[in-house]
C-alpha cells in the first residue's frame, strides 16, 4: 500500500459514565471504520488493567453505556465525535495513551498518478471549504489536519 496525504487526524479516546474515573475495570470497545494501531492500543489497555468488551457496530457503543452494560467505552476520536456529537458526553483521549494517527487514503503501491490526483481533490475540497462542511455535517470538524 502507498498512503496519501493525511486529511484527517484520529486518537483513541473514551468516555465513561458520570463519575467513572480513568482506568475503568471495564469499557466498551470498538475500533471505528479506520486502521489504526490496535496492537499498541491493546498492549496500552492491558498495562493500565482495563478489560475491553468488543462490539460489533459503533453505535452499540452509545448503547452500551446507556443501558449500563459497561461503565465506559472506547474508540477513535473521528467515530467518536460521530457517535457523540451532540455534546452530551464528554469525550477525553486516553491519559498517557497511544500518539494520534493520520488517516489517509491507501492505493496499490506504484499507483501514484491516482494518488496525486486524490490528493490534489482533497487540497482543492479543503481550499473551497467542502471538506471543512463535510466534516460538520457528520460531526467531524475536530478531526481535520491543517
Amino acid at each position: 500500500m502507498e498512503m496519501g496525504r493525511p486529511y484527517l487526524s484520529s486518537t483513541w479516546v473514551w468516555t465513561g459514565q458520570e463519575g467513572v474515573q480513568w482506568p475503568p475495570a471495564t469499557a466498551g470497545f470498538s475500533p471505528g471504520i479506520f486502521a489504526m494501531d490496535r496492537i499498541t492500543l491493546g498492549t496500552f489497555l492491558r498495562k493500565e488493567g482495563v478489560r475491553v468488551m468488543p462490539v460489533q457496530k459503533p453505535d452499540q457503543l452509545v448503547q452500551a453505556l446507556q443501558s449500563g452494560q459497561v461503565p465506559a467505552v472506547i474508540t477513535d476520536s473521528i467515530t467518536a465525535d460521530f457517535l457523540f456529537h451532540d455534546g452530551g458526553q464528554e469525550i477525553a483521549p486516553l491519559p498517557a495513551g497511544p500518539a494520534p494517527e493520520g488517516i489517509a487514503m491507501g492505493f496499490w503501491k506504484g499507483d501514484t498518478t491516482l494518488r496525486r490526483h486524490m490528493d490534489a481533490i482533497l487540497a482543492e475540497m479543503a481550499a473551497d471549504g467542502t471538506l471543512a462542511r463535510l466534516a460538520a455535517d457528520y460531526g467531524i470538524a475536530g478531526s481535520l489536519t491543517d
